[in-house]
């Protein structure tokens, strides 16, 4: 192997684990309970937040009692292969019949326009990561919240640094659309949407991750080695939807690139960073009392083990393809080996059955449930108080009418008395 397609693919085999990593950390998120007892744990802070911004305790109470986000669950799971093989088609059929000059063109332009959130996004994201605390904590942020009728439809806080990404995110789309799409610029729109995918797309539990890419297994082994649609598509789409890298400067065209498809590191990706939040889980609940955030240190068993099982599989696929010369599935490769990985760490730690009854949001839910119970006990309380207070007032109210009706009847015997005792006279 010559030293040119070896850095070709050791870069591709780099720029698939960074989106995964960066994405499975952005899915990190502190969970309710714990931002439950930060709260508690800092009353003045809460109490200085109150006199800075009379409208925090509101937004303190709808993070407690907001619903879930939406995850990928089981029903979607194994809907993909079915959805993706009709897209494949579709798209295969689009380019037998219509010119793909026209079909690049569409798609070019699309994947350009979207690219521009896609690295806004992962470059606010690094520049966060690198911009010291201590400094980052000092810049302003702006929020922007569009509403209607006093019905916020979206709200968000832009912090300073992540204006600074805008020129970036405008720069790499445009020179992408104008400059014949250059490798370089098609990897950062594709490492882009690789990370954002992994940030923002979560499964609701190891039972979807496994349905889903065990479905899929079955897809990549069909539409690969059944068909020649896969391969064909791959080549003949010019998107940023795969990750290419030269083999050798002199070399043109598409046999003179490494390919990986973005569908190889997302779909992987939304297990590994679903392992992730697992330990997370798993050592919040460790923790207790005591709150985790979600940038603090823990223990990531299931993370590491299903990222090294990634790395084997990618690098099982690249030498089998280099071997035979041909296109492989990567999720042949993949698939097995990130639900092993995570099936194999449990059965060591004694947590097989926990694993698969584990839930994403689970944690989250049952704070959700409590705050809930505990708005309901305190409103009945205070309705418990406040008959308790009328029954007082009303208590007060007849004793006062009392005395009233025995002053007045002290007063009538009294003044008969007297008329009695004048007549007596």
């Amino acid at each position: 192997m010559d030293r040119g397609l070896l850095q070709a693919y050791a870069s591709t085999i780099s720029l698939a684990i960074l989106p995964i990593v960066m994405g499975s950390f952005g899915s990190l998120k502190t969970s309710k309970r714990s931002k439950r007892l930060l709260r508690e744990r800092s009353p003045r802070r809460s109490k200085s937040k109150t006199d800075e911004d009379p409208g925090s305790d509101d937004e303190d109470e709808d993070d407690e009692y907001e619903g879930d986000v939406d995850r990928i669950s089981f029903s979607d799971a194994w809907m993909f292969p079915i959805l993706g093989s009709c897209m494949l088609g579709g798209l295969y059929l689009l380019f037998k019949y219509v010119d793909k000059i026209w079909i690049n063109w569409f798609v070019g332009w699309y994947f350009t326009l979207a690219g521009v959130v896609a690295v806004f996004e992962t470059s606010s994201t690094v520049l966060k990561w690198i911009t010291p605390g201590a400094v980052s904590t000092r810049l302003p942020e702006y929020k922007i919240d569009i509403a209607e009728n006093s019905k916020k439809f979206f709200s968000a806080t832009l912090p300073l640094v992540s204006l600074a990404s805008i020129p970036l995110s405008l720069a790499i789309p445009y020179v992408y659309a104008t400059q014949q799409k250059p490798w370089w610029a098609n990897n950062v729109l594709g490492f882009s949407f690789a990370h954002t995918a992994i940030q923002l797309m979560k499964l609701d539990s190891f039972i979807t991750g496994a349905t889903l890419l065990g479905g899929l297994f079955f897809y990549d082994i069909f539409w690969v080695f059944g068909t020649e649609v896969m391969v064909s598509v791959a080549k003949g789409l010019d998107a940023p939807v795969k990750l290419v890298f030269p083999k050798d400067p002199g070399m043109t065209g598409a046999q003179g690139y490494s390919m990986l498809g973005l569908g190889d590191i997302v779909i992987p990706g939304i297990f590994i960073a679903l392992a992730l939040r697992y330990d997370f889980s798993l050592a919040s609940r460790r923790c207790l009392p005591k709150p985790l955030r979600a940038s603090a240190s823990f223990p990531k068993p299931y993370f590491l083990a299903t990222m090294v099982a990634y790395v084997l599989g990618l690098v099982t696929t690249i030498g089998v393809m280099h071997t035979f010369r041909a296109a492989q599935p990567a999720l042949l490769y993949l698939s097995p080996a990130c639900v092993g990985a995570v099936a194999l760490v449990a059965l060591v730690k004694g947590e097989f059955a926990l694993l698969w009854k584990w839930g994403d949001g689970d944690d989250d839910a049952e704070e959700v449930e409590r705050a809930k119970k505990l708005k309901k006990e305190n409103q009945k309380d205070v309705e418990v108080e406040s008959d308790r207070e009328s029954k007082v007032e009303g208590n007060e109210e007849n004793t006062e009418e009392k005395v009233d009706l025995l002053g007045s009847a002290l007063s009538e015997g009294l003044g008969t008395e007297g008329m009695r005792l004048r007549s007596l006279n």
